[in-house]
């Protein structure tokens, strides 16, 4: 900048230019998002068996490398609380974070660049529940964010389970005593739950006649095993 054919104090000025669209998002699959990334678009009938799950971390990317000088914010969040993330550096504007859901209501990914939000953000993760099961007569042992105190186990029939143990570790154990299903929850929400089956329930009932290179015939009733 001149004036009157001489520089202005400070003059040549700097400043640096951004493209927050450069920014990508990835390592969050279809069955884990709703919105869009990178162009992709994404919906409810999106493969659900990628879904995340209650107590298990999750690792995604983020690639901020050729979006310029700037800075970027990112918060994990339930409509009950916010969610610790970790974020690394693996290398010059690229950045691994993970999270760990805590309860099944749905996550959000909201990432921002200069205070921009990055295309398709907030991101939104479905939550399902750890499949589990254990047999009746048996201890029924799962993994919750150790941040977690105040967890209780709920029987088939509703009733409160007191042998419930939850270790420093965040290991959660109590004993199985019916068929049916087992509630953990927290103050923040449901965390999973636990089938509890009987396979000594399960009965071949009849056993059809077996010829070479034909289908075999045979009934088994569950009824009762959960």
């Amino acid at each position: 900048v001149q004036c009157a054919g001489r520089p202005v104090p400070g003059s040549p000025f700097t400043c640096n230019v951004y493209d927050v669209r450069r920014v990508r998002v990835t390592g969050l699959g279809a069955g884990e998002l709703e919105g869009t990334l990178e162009g992709l678009s994404l919906d409810e009938s999106a493969d659900e068996e990628r879904g995340v799950e209650v107590g298990k971390p999750v690792t995604f990317s983020v690639d901020a490398a050729g979006a310029g000088e700037g800075t970027l914010e990112l918060v994990v969040s339930t409509p009950s609380t916010t969610v610790k993330a970790e974020v690394v550096a693996v290398a010059r504007g690229l950045y691994d974070v993970t999270f760990v859901p805590v309860s099944r209501e749905p996550h959000r990914v909201s990432v921002t660049f200069n205070e921009q939000p990055v295309p398709g953000s907030p991101f939104v993760c479905r939550v399902s529940e750890p499949h589990t099961y254990v047999q009746i007569g048996g201890v029924a042992a799962i993994e919750v964010d150790e941040s977690l105190s105040d967890v209780e186990v709920l029987s088939p029939s509703g009733s409160r389970i007191s042998e419930a143990n939850l270790e420093d570790n965040g290991l959660l154990t109590f004993p199985a005593n019916r068929v049916g299903r087992y509630l953990v929850k927290s103050p923040r929400g449901p965390i999973a739950e636990v089938e509890g089956l009987d396979a000594s329930a399960v009965k071949v009932l009849s056993i059809g006649d077996a010829v070479a290179h034909r289908p075999a015939i045979l009934t088994v009733s569950t009824a009762g095993a959960g």
